[in-house]
């Protein structure tokens, strides 16, 4: 059994303990991570986000702001919900509203499908015609 150590803070944990801390924070995203991480922060390093940088290898600045919102209980938001085109519908509602009034419904357009290039046949060609009449014109070879 190994045990992971810091001699500063005095942490010791079993190397399957860590490997399962370390799964459990990467399996989350956002203000629910740093949650965690707080709260791991406060239980095995004494709320020193330096400390969890060193045994868990997870980003100070992460965990420090995780600290915080714990103590605050104000949840920072990312801009990952701010980022991205509005729909056409949400930028412009009158006009979204008076269109499905009047039975026009608005949906996503689909994608042409390109068209297969093939050469086109010329009418000089034996093989544009109709086979069956080309084929009782000429004698059979037999």
């Amino acid at each position: 059994m190994r045990v992971a150590t810091v001699t500063e803070e005095k942490v010791s944990l079993e190397a399957s303990h860590l490997e399962d801390i370390r799964l459990a924070s990467s399996k989350m995203t956002g203000s629910e991570r740093r949650a965690f991480q707080a709260e791991m922060a406060l239980k095995y390093c004494s709320g020193s986000a330096r400390c969890a940088e060193d045994v868990f290898g997870w980003s100070r600045q992460a965990v420090r702001l995780g600290l915080h919102e714990k103590r605050t209980g104000i949840v920072c938001v990312g801009h990952h919900a701010f980022c991205g085109a509005k729909l056409w519908e949400k930028k412009h509602p009158e006009v979204a509203e008076v269109l499905n009034r009047n039975g026009y419904r608005l949906r996503p357009v689909l994608k042409a499908k390109p068209q297969k290039k093939s050469p086109k046949p010329t009418p000089s060609s034996p093989t544009s015609g109709n086979m069956t009449e080309i084929a009782k014109a000429k004698p059979s070879c037999a």
